[in-house]
């Protein structure tokens, strides 16, 4: 029990290096783009990386190995989603006015997708429900953002994933989705 319980934290932790390696690779091609047209290069990688490594390939491996609970926790509601996306467009647009709208959109998504989806319904298999969100959140803080400082992983990446998984697990994974995507809008604004 408790080597499978292990193995399946390896298999997310798998999941997450397959996405960050396919994530890196693709916008590793920004260096062969001129540099009149790199942030559009950059928005076309991510617009055809992300999907592929933190959406299709990680939900494709779960399907064909059967690693997804029954337990349908997560819902997504596509109404929603629009309804929401227009209102952070407003609120982008009139109070935050970050030119990585759709960057962020798309981010959030995938990373969304991957870790309040994905790896929530892996590890929801064969974990109780907060060692889940306690598991997805902490590799959502310390594996998916490896390159940030530890202290900012632990006091501000793990607690926001906490708060993107019971968003999702309560109200559906559109709203992860928006609270990600808002506090990237708003982070992107803050010059350091």
């Amino acid at each position: 029990m408790l080597a499978s319980n292990i193995k399946h934290i390896f298999i997310a932790i798998g999941l997450v290096l397959i996405a960050s390696l396919i994530y890196v690779f693709g916008t590793s091609m920004i260096f062969f783009s001129s540099g009149n047209h790199l942030e559009l290069s950059y928005l076309l990688a991510i617009i055809c990386f992300m999907p592929l490594g933190f959406i299709i390939i990680p939900h494709l491996i779960a399907q064909k190995n059967s690693l997804y609970s029954n337990e349908y926790d997560i819902r997504f509601s596509w109404k929603s989603y629009l309804l929401i996306a227009v209102l952070i467009f407003i609120a982008n647009l009139f109070f935050i006015k970050s030119n990585e709208y759709f960057q962020q959109m798309i981010i959030s998504a995938c990373e969304e997708f991957l870790f309040r989806f994905v790896l929530y319904k892996i590890l929801r298999k064969h974990y109780q429900y907060w060692p889940t969100i306690i598991i997805t959140s902490l590799l959502f803080g310390f594996v998916l953002h490896l390159n940030y400082p530890f202290m900012d992983n632990l006091l501000i990446r793990t607690p926001a994933g906490i708060v993107f998984s019971l968003l999702a697990s309560h109200l559906g994974l559109q709203y992860a989705i928006a609270g990600h995507w808002l506090y990237n809008l708003v982070i992107s604004q803050i010059h350091f």
